[in-house]
């Protein structure tokens, strides 16, 4: 899910946004990543720079599209480097698999209170 910042908000605070709207789902942990995923667009010129973030949702948790998607599916994680074409987001995917779903050391850091 790709999102927009939208006037004065945080890059955080529009990660939930976009979750909420896209989805239609409210986590109950949220974490920043450390890294984020820069890409070069060579159609306008410009450099992109796009901070990463992990959304815990309950287990019986579903997922409503909006009009924007036609689809969800999740994928295993021994799956993640086959499924996911770009390399920043498979590095991105990798510390938030070691950080957050295995108790890394910066998980603690890492998490965004919220309500």
């Amino acid at each position: 899910m790709r999102g927009k910042i939208e006037g004065v908000e945080t890059a955080w605070a529009a990660a939930l946004r976009e979750l909420r709207e896209e989805a239609a789902l409210t986590p109950v942990e949220f974490y920043q990543l450390d890294t984020v995923d820069i890409f070069y667009l060579h159609g306008d010129d410009t450099l992109w720079h796009c901070p990463g973030f992990c959304a815990v949702v309950g287990r019986d948790a579903e997922p409503i599209l909006n009009e924007e998607h036609d689809a969800v599916r999740w994928v295993a994680r021994k799956d993640i480097d086959a499924e996911f074409l770009w390399p920043g987001e498979r590095v991105q995917l990798a510390e938030l698999c070691r950080e957050v779903l295995d108790n890394g050391k910066a998980k603690p850091y890492l998490r965004i209170k919220f309500t």
